[in-house]
C-alpha cells in the first residue's frame, strides 16, 4: 500500500476519544486531531506548532531507542511533504504504544492503575489513529489486536472489592500478549518494523525458528556488552520479538526478569553496577538454553 493512502485513510478515523477517560487527554491523539484540521486547510505552520508540543514522546523515544523522529517531521513541514508527515506519525504513535507496554514489564506490572491506563492509551491509538490501516490490509488481524488489548487489561489482574473478588495479575501472560501486538504490527505495517524485522519476516516461514535461534544469541552477547540503556533496550526488544519464532516458551520468564534488571535511562551507575552480576547471570543462563 502506498504511503499516499495511508495518508488519506488516517485523515478518514473517526476521533470517538470521549468512551477514552485517558484518550481525551492523550497528547499524540490530540495532535494528531489537530494536524489533520491543519492539512485540510494546507496550514504547515499549525502543523509545526502541534509537532512542538510532542516534544516530550519524540525525545523520550530517542532517549530510550535513539529514534530520531524529529529530524523526519522538521523535514515533513519543511518540504511538505504529507507522505513522510504520515509515515513518521505511524511510526511515533507504533513505537509509543509499544513503549507503554514495555515500562509495564519493566515495571512488573506494580502499580495495576498506571498499567491499566498505558493499555488504554494503545487501545486509542489502534481505534482512533491506526484501525482503518490495519482493517484495509487485514480485518482478521485488526479484531484480533481489539482481543488482545482486551486479554491485556484481563492480565493486569483485578483488585476487587475490599479483596474480595481479587484477580492475580499474570505477567507471564501479558508478556506473551505483547509478543503478539508487536508481531501483528510490524507483519500489518511494515513501514514501522526495524530493518532488521523486515528482513527477518521474508525468509521462509520454514526456516524462521533456526534463524531466529541464531539472532537471539547474536542479541544476548550484545545486551551483556551494551554500553547504553537504548543499546540494550534496543537487544531485548529484538529478542523478544524473536521469542515469538520459537517453540521455546519457558525463555519468557527469564525474559521478563531480565527486562527488570535492564534498568532505565534515569538508573544512576551505583544501581546499575549492583544489578550488573544478577543481569549477567540472567543472560548466560538464556545463552545456556540455546547450547542445550
Amino acid at each position: 500500500m502506498r504511503i499516499t493512502t495511508l495518508l488519506i485513510l488516517l485523515l478518514l478515523i473517526p476521533f470517538n476519544l470521549k468512551a477514552y477517560g485517558y484518550g481525551a487527554k492523550d497528547p499524540i491523539v490530540l495532535g494528531y486531531k489537530a494536524i489533520a484540521k491543519a492539512l485540510a486547510k494546507k496550514d504547515w505552520e499549525s502543523v509545526q506548532k502541534q509537532i512542538g508540543k510532542l516534544k516530550g514522546q519524540i525525545g523520550e523515544l530517542k532517549n530510550m531507542q535513539g529514534l530520531d523522529l524529529q529530524t523526519s517531521f522538521d523535514k515533513a513541514v519543511k518540504d511538505k511533504n504529507k507522505e513522510l508527515l504520515s509515515s513518521t506519525w505511524i511510526k511515533l504513535t507504533t513505537e509509543t504504544a509499544r513503549s507503554h507496554l514495555w515500562w509495564n514489564l519493566q515495571e512488573e506490572i506494580s502499580d495495576r492503575k498506571k498499567a491499566k491506563l498505558r493499555v488504554q492509551a494503545i487501545e486509542l491509538f489502534l481505534k482512533n489513529i491506526l484501525g482503518n490501516i490495519i482493517k484495509n490490509k487485514d480485518v482478521k488481524k485488526y479484531k484480533r489486536l481489539l482481543e488482545v488489548i482486551k486479554e491485556m487489561n484481563k492480565s493486569l489482574g483485578n483488585p476487587g472489592v475490599f479483596g474480595v473478588g481479587k484477580v492475580a495479575k499474570d505477567e507471564k501472560k501479558f508478556l506473551e500478549l505483547v509478543l503478539e501486538f508487536d508481531g501483528i504490527i510490524w507483519e500489518t505495517l511494515p513501514e514501522s518494523a526495524p530493518k532488521w524485522l523486515s528482513n527477518f519476516i521474508k525468509i521462509k516461514k520454514d526456516d524462521r525458528e533456526k534463524q531466529a535461534l541464531k539472532l537471539i544469541k547474536e542479541a544476548l552477547i550484545q545486551t551483556k556488552n551494551a554500553p547504553s540503556f537504548s543499546t540494550r533496550k534496543e537487544s531485548i526488544d529484538k529478542i523478544q520479538t524473536l521469542l515469538r519464532y520459537t517453540k521455546i516458551k519457558d525463555w519468557q520468564e527469564l525474559m521478563q526478569k531480565t527486562y527488570s534488571l535492564m534498568g532505565s535511562p534515569k538508573t544512576d551507575k551505583k544501581a546499575e553496577a549492583k544489578a550488573s552480576k544478577t543481569f549477567n547471570s540472567t543472560i548466560d543462563k538464556i545463552l545456556e538454553k540455546i547450547k542445550n
